[in-house]
């Protein structure tokens, strides 16, 4: 008698039943057929459509990874470790290209926008944002350990959006560098907005463009030195005598004198010297030995 125990497909022997086995066990071999069926197939309960070339297609295929001629089949994660479609390369955080130079073209529909979801995009130095040739428009460049940085800001309708120096520190320069014998071109009016203010005698106050005097009397004024290349505009707002500035160091002259309301005076601070670049309404001049 050839009649095998069946658990699993790979239980059944294709040789039994052999020739002279008793009718009565052809039930046992059908049991067999069927418990092998049932055991390895336990959730079929439709009708399979695939073709075998189609079901052969995941043969060979580890969940997580990508065979070529291959089905897809993800990880218990519902991932795939790497995929290659036409020229672009999926593996893990990265998409890149597998042509030599290859562009990466990342194309909504329509309207639709690229959109970051809270987060940053990170650039590697020396690299940028190009136009549609290839041209650069922005060549971004690292410092060694950058702490301060550029902040543009849009504004609601009336007011002027802003490119400002922002960082962790606390007084930050705003640098526009030209290249070479290059200069600032500022197209449009110039307007200077911070302003200081000193009522009665003392020092006018530097930490601004323009300082507003005010004198309650003939007093006298003292001017520290600035930084280089610093522009300074000092005004009389408001006439109560005269008032006498003398700066720390100054070229050319020794002291700015202020008779009327509205006199005013434009420095420049260079070389170690506060220089009189221009001035308004100092009817006797503002130079005095």
């Amino acid at each position: 008698m050839a009649l095998e125990s069946v658990t699993n497909i790979d239980d059944l022997n294709a040789s039994n039943p052999v020739v002279g086995d008793p009718v009565s066990e052809g039930d046992d071999h059908i049991r067999n057929i069927k418990t092998a069926l049932t055991t390895d197939f336990p959730n079929i309960g439709g009708v399979m459509s695939a073709t075998h070339t189609e079901l052969n297609a995941l043969y060979g295929v580890t969940a997580g990874t990508v065979a070529a001629s291959k089905a897809l089949v993800v990880d218990s994660s519902s991932k795939l470790n790497t995929i290659n479609v036409d020229n672009i390369d999926l593996d893990g955080n990265t998409i890149s290209t597998t042509d030599t130079n290859g562009d990466l073209l990342i194309a909504p529909n329509g309207t639709g926008d690229v959109d970051f979801d809270a987060c940053s995009i990170m650039i590697d130095t020396t690299q940028g944002i190009k136009d549609a040739g290839g041209d650069e428009y922005i060549i971004f460049t690292e410092s060694s350990t950058p702490v301060n940085y550029i902040g543009v800001h849009n504004a609601d309708s009336a007011s002027g959006p802003a490119v400002a120096a922002e960082g962790s520190d606390s007084n930050i320069n705003l640098n526009l560098i030209p290249k070479g014998s290059g200069k600032v071109d500022v197209q449009g009016g110039f307007m200077t907005s911070e302003t200081t203010t000193l009522s009665g005698a003392g020092a006018i106050p530097i930490t601004g463009s323009i300082a507003e005097w005010t004198t309650t009397g003939a007093q006298a004024g003292t001017l520290a030195d600035g930084v280089e290349g610093q522009h300074l505009f000092i005004i009389l707002k408001t006439d109560g005598g005269n008032g006498t500035l003398t700066p720390s160091n100054a070229g050319g002259y020794t002291t700015i004198t202020f008779s009327d309301a509205g006199d005013s005076v434009h420095l420049l601070f260079t070389n170690g010297n506060w220089y009189i670049v221009g001035q308004g309404g100092l009817t006797t001049g503002p130079l005095s030995a």
